[in-house]
């Protein structure tokens, strides 16, 4: 009768799994913080074809780790996207926020990705003002960020970022 001995264990081992399973998705969703980006876009420039925005375009976007793809503007009548991840890591006995963003354009009506240009770190995010609770499209946010790469695709962006916590 040794089968059943080996099936009971193999249940036991499938249970401890499936309770570790549970205990890890329970955790990751306590831990999930809100953030609210702020992002400003000013310049987007594709292939030699650029577009300046007179007023710059904002966008208030709430996410707990990765925004969608947000259409950010049509150099050459491209449609540009971009892709921004915020997550934590441990650095030396610390806990660091880290920002990373892609861009992408539209082929076929479908997003490729033109560069993830990594993740900038940041010890502590912004806490949420009044003025930015409004959400107000005239106000910009204030970090600034740039981006550039040559071949394949010739692309650059100049952007402006704030990241809060809410």
């Amino acid at each position: 009768m040794w089968y059943k001995h080996r099936s009971k264990k193999l249940h036991l081992t499938m249970r401890n799994r499936l309770l570790f399973l549970l205990f890890l998705c329970l955790s990751s969703f306590a831990q999930a913080k809100g953030y609210l980006v702020h992002l400003t876009i000013d310049k987007l420039m594709l292939n030699g074809d650029s577009i300046r925005f007179k007023t710059p375009k904002s966008f208030f976007l709430e996410i707990t780790d990765r925004t969608d793809t947000i259409d950010v503007g049509k150099p050459n009548g491209k449609n540009i996207a971009i892709v921004i991840d915020v997550r934590k890591r441990m650095s030396a006995g610390k806990v660091m926020n880290e920002i990373g963003y892609a861009f992408f354009q539209k082929e076929d009506s479908k997003w490729v990705r033109i560069n993830h240009f990594g993740y900038t770190n940041r010890t502590a995010f912004l806490n949420e003002t009044p003025e930015i609770k409004k959400r107000s499209p005239k106000n910009q946010a204030h970090e600034n960020y740039s981006c550039s790469m040559g071949l394949p695709v010739w692309f650059s962006a100049a952007f402006r970022m704030d990241v809060y916590v809410i």
